[in-house]
């Protein structure tokens, strides 16, 4: 919480009645250890949305900077309470749903973990006027939130230019992955995305979690090529659905995992004869540099593409920087 100057009276009858709340919940068993890590987490979270929602009513405020903060924040909680209570609501549900599938709600529990990331964000970043810097931001963080609320899976966090989610069940994992990659593609303002996928046994706690399939995922993502979704083998032995194809990507030595048997995941392709593209247990071997050229060959349109407007929008944004200081 911010902090209070030790001297000024600041806490009000709420206050002493969230006291309250908190302690008949240890008063009824639960952990105190565990409270306060819930009020952390707390914390952290509403400290992003009261940010958010002071400055949606900015404009109502008094232009020589004297403002009534209680009425303000009065405000502001009265017109967002309704909308507060809706999405706590229902995030409780899904996280309820999610609880009772994995392991009945233990602190550890076998789920699905995905990561999507944006394709060179970092030349993106120095190339981008801080203005259109966040509006990518911003359209990245829709795209993963669309994605996730989507097909049932719980977005855990915004890193920048990555998302990370999760789900006991994987072909939803592999639902969202695909949806976000296939979105990012599609969106002119966006260039290029990659998804990692892991499955396995991790820690949840303050709302994030722990262990070795998120490290997994997370550098699964960064060896996957633009556009496309690659699993470990843990994940695809959660799949059994004839419309995926798995092509095999041979055993890559992941930074600070080790060597890993990755597979890229994607809609089998129609036979001539009727039957499905190869999986997991009949997959073509990986060419040398770990993807198959027909889908790479498939990318370099669009990729090329997006380069090129990229080099024209920033063509443009030079001009408008010299603009404004000869100006």
């Amino acid at each position: 919480m911010p902090e209070v100057d030790p001297n000024t009276p600041y806490f009000d009858q709420v206050d002493v009645e969230t006291l309250r709340s908190l302690k008949r919940m240890i008063e009824v068993g639960l952990d105190p250890e565990a409270i306060i890590q819930n009020a952390r987490v707390y914390g952290q979270a509403h400290a992003r949305i009261a940010e958010v929602d002071a400055r949606l009513f900015r404009h109502l405020y008094p232009k020589d900077g004297s403002i009534d903060e209680e009425a303000a924040v009065g405000a502001i909680l009265e017109a967002t309470q309704l909308q507060r209570q809706d999405a706590i609501r229902r995030h409780a549900a899904l996280a309820v749903r999610d609880i009772v599938l994995s392991s009945a709600g233990a602190d550890t529990s076998a789920v699905a973990v995905g990561f999507v990331d944006l394709v060179d964000f970092t030349q993106l970043s120095m190339d981008l006027h801080a203005e259109d810097l966040g509006q990518l931001i911003s359209r990245f963080e829709e795209i993963a939130i669309d994605s996730t609320t989507s097909h049932g899976t719980r977005l855990v966090k915004l890193i920048g230019d990555a998302a990370m989610f999760v789900s006991p069940d994987a072909k939803k994992v592999l639902a969202t992955a695909r949806a976000a990659v296939a979105a990012v593609r599609t969106d002119a303002a966006l260039f290029e995305a990659r998804a990692g996928l892991d499955f396995g046994e991790v820690l949840a706690a303050g709302g994030d979690y722990y262990g070795t399939p998120v490290n997994t995922a997370s550098r699964i993502t960064g060896f996957a090529r633009s556009g496309t979704v690659v699993a470990s083998e843990p994940f695809v032995r959660q799949l059994d659905d004839a419309s995926i194809s798995m092509h095999d990507l041979g055993s890559q030595n992941l930074r600070g995992v080790g060597p890993t048997q990755l597979y890229k995941l994607r809609e089998a392709e129609a036979e001539t004869d009727g039957t499905r593209a190869p999986g997991l247990d009949g997959a073509h071997k990986a060419a040398p540099d770990g993807h198959d050229k027909a889908t790479s060959d498939g990318l370099q349109a669009p990729v090329a593409e997006r380069r090129a407007h990229r080099e024209v929008a920033k063509v443009a944004r030079a001009r408008r920087k010299r603009a404004r200081k000869q100006a």
